[in-house]
């Protein structure tokens, strides 16, 4: 099963004057790979590695409000 992005909500965090983007997506993995960048072009590559989690969610915490993030899943 390929992961499916469900959410990704931008939040104001007003302590630290950033935003944080909620992510949440399916997937019956037991680890998933969660990519990030500003472009989508070769955006599954080693230098996009935001982190791995065993669970279907996470958080970006100090996304750039003024960037366009691409984000993939993989499992």
């Amino acid at each position: 099963e390929v992961p499916v992005l469900l959410t990704a909500n931008k939040t104001f965090n007003g302590g630290s004057g950033v935003y944080d983007v909620d992510l949440m997506w399916t997937g019956r993995s037991a680890l998933f790979e969660v990519y990030r960048s500003t472009s989508p072009i070769a955006l599954v590559q080693p230098g996009n590695l935001l982190k791995t989690t065993n669970l279907c969610n996470d958080t970006d915490p100090n996304a750039d409000p003024f960037t366009i993030l691409f984000y993939k899943i993989i499992e």
